[in-house]
């Protein structure tokens, strides 16, 4: 998400806002099991993963800007 917002920012795409809020995700523990090895340690430096799409899809960070585009097809 913080890539993406940047090259908007970068492209001239004017944010409408200072902050972006995503909403949050509920995770139950049927994810956690499913995710986290059985193994994990405390000090593992993975993350769990949150997909893009379902945190903050397109739709989403379109609404915080002035000029919407998908920043990987930017034409300069």
């Amino acid at each position: 998400m913080a890539w993406n917002v940047a090259m908007r920012t970068l492209q001239g795409q004017g944010p409408k806002t200072q902050t972006i809020l995503a909403a949050s995700i509920g995770i139950n523990s049927y994810i956690v099991r499913t995710h986290v090895p059985e193994d994990c340690r405390l000090d593992a430096d993975a993350w769990f993963p949150v997909e893009d799409l379902v945190w903050a899809s397109r739709r989403t960070l379109d609404s915080y800007f002035l000029h919407p585009a998908d920043p990987t097809r930017y034409k300069p």
